[in-house]
Order: C-alpha cells, then sequence, then structure tokens
C-alpha cells in the first residue's frame, strides 16, 4: 500500500522521496493514507554543504489549502500570500464561504427571531382590551335586535308598552314577556 502512495506522490514533488526506511528512522511512521496524503515527506538540502549529500535532513510537505500543492514549510507561508491573492483560487475560497454563510444565516436568523419580536407591552394589552370591547358591541347589538324569546329570528313586531319579538313569538303570548303588561296592538317594524 505504501509503495502505491509514494507512486502517486513521486509526479507531485519536485525533490526525490524518501523511502519509508529513513521515515522510520527518523521516528515519524506514515501507516495510513491520511497522513500520507496531508504529509508527503522528502529531503532538501539547506545549505551548499547538504547540496552535495552531507547531512540530508528529513522535512514535511504541507498542502496549498487554494491550490492543494504540496510545498516545503519554507516556501508555505509565501505561496499561500500568493496563491490567495490569485483571483481565480479567490473566487473558489468566496464561494465556499457565501456557501457556509449561507448556510448558517437561516440558522441564526432563527435564533435572532424572539430578540426581534416587541417585548409585550401596553399597546398589546390595549389591543386586547379593544378587541374584547368590540366584541361586547356586536353581541349588544345583536341582543337588540334579535328576538328575547326564541333568540332564533330578528324582531319583526312591537307592542304598544315599547317591547318587541319576532312576529311567530308575538302571535303565541297575550301579555308582554318583559313588563307582563297586556298585548293591546301589534305593530309591525319596518
Amino acid at each position: 500500500m505504501f509503495k502505491k502512495i509514494w507512486e502517486q506522490f513521486k509526479d507531485l514533488t519536485l525533490t526525490q522521496i524518501i523511502t519509508t526506511e529513513i521515515v522510520e528512522d527518523q521516528g515519524q511512521l506514515l501507516s495510513d493514507t491520511f497522513n500520507a496524503f496531508l504529509f508527503c515527506v522528502y529531503s532538501r538540502p539547506r545549505s551548499p554543504q547538504e547540496a552535495r549529500g552531507v547531512n540530508n535532513e528529513v522535512e514535511l510537505l504541507l498542502p496549498c489549502e487554494f491550490c492543494q500543492t504540496l510545498l516545503t514549510i519554507y516556501t508555505f507561508e509565501h505561496h499561500q500570500m500568493l496563491c490567495e491573492k490569485n483571483p481565480n483560487n479567490n473566487l473558489t475560497k468566496q464561494s465556499e464561504r457565501q456557501v457556509s454563510t449561507e448556510v448558517n444565516e437561516p440558522t441564526l436568523s432563527l435564533h435572532t427571531v424572539p430578540a426581534r419580536a416587541p417585548p409585550p407591552s401596553q399597546p398589546v394589552v390595549s389591543l386586547n382590551n379593544k378587541v374584547k370591547e368590540l366584541e361586547s358591541k356586536i353581541q349588544k347589538l345583536e341582543q337588540q335586535h334579535q328576538c328575547a324569546i326564541c333568540y332564533e329570528r330578528e324582531k319583526g313586531i312591537v307592542f304598544t308598552c315599547g317591547h318587541s319579538t319576532c312576529r311567530q313569538c308575538s302571535e303565541q303570548i297575550q301579555t308582554c314577556h318583559i313588563c307582563r303588561k297586556p298585548i293591546r296592538t301589534r305593530l309591525p317594524l319596518y
């Protein structure tokens, strides 16, 4: 498995890749695919003596988060600054940021809705009172026009005492249902 990973990384690096035995000698075991993907081990000469092959050290390659190129620790920071300014890479990162922002926005707005809602105060209470007041007025008006005997039909007949009922109920009674005076005449309401 390691040989396959090394073959894949050979094309990605410009310098010679160190074998697994050297890595084990340095105490760094790349035993799984994840570590091999993130860190590619190779030798890099640091001085003229090292360039002649005197004292090669082991270093790590890190992938650039913009273009995914493997870089040494020494060139990594400078490369990322340049890569970040590249408009093609920036567009990719900006679109990723926008997507993550869009995903987070509904969650944030759901959590902030209660904070934006007006706190219970006098205007809400006064609206509730007005609704109750209007409902009672409607009920009074209905009672004024509704027959007080059957509560099903509108008043249509007035007696001489001034009280009234619907036509059907007025035909069945001889005395006023409210003041108990005898009914002499029945006048229709228009």
